[in-house]
């Protein structure tokens, strides 16, 4: 059992995607987090560290190999996402990262989409100029 107990789950709003198909969702979470998220700092209460949203997390996201519209829905609470999200464990920075590159901080955290909980994994990259959100995924899909 995990040693925090996780109170939040942060609900996405479904009526923001309404009608949509995965390419307008794409597009409307690319201007969203333009315009609400990007350039925000968030400290995350488990870890008690802050993280900024910069401009590559969100290529990160919508540039993925593997995406799905629970993936991109997402974006909308991120912030409440890292907010309340569990540390789990650091990975080693890889040989093609630049030298600024410390490593990475995975974090876990539940979000409701659809009435229907899933289970995210967000990164965190550390670098010598502080922590900024990398990417975000879901992990498990359960009903709940």
């Amino acid at each position: 059992m995990s040693k925090y107990k996780q109170q939040i789950i942060p609900a996405v709003n479904e009526s923001l995607f309404k009608d949509m198909n995965l390419s307008d969702i794409k597009k409307f979470v690319r201007k969203y987090y333009n315009e609400n998220i990007k350039g925000e700092t968030v400290k995350n209460k488990h870890k008690g560290i802050s993280v900024r949203f910069t401009r590559k997390g969100i290529e990160h996201v919508v540039y993925a190999r593997k995406g799905g519209k629970e993936k991109y829905k997402a974006v909308t609470v991120l912030q409440e996402m890292m907010r309340n999200a569990e540390y789990t464990n650091f990975k080693e920075k890889e040989n093609k990262d630049v030298k600024a590159v410390l490593g990475y901080l995975n974090f876990k955290v539940k979000v409701n989409i659809d009435k229907k909980i899933h289970s995210f994994r967000l990164v965190v990259r550390l670098t010598v100029h502080g922590n900024f959100f990398y990417d975000h995924a879901v992990k498990i899909k359960s009903k709940e």
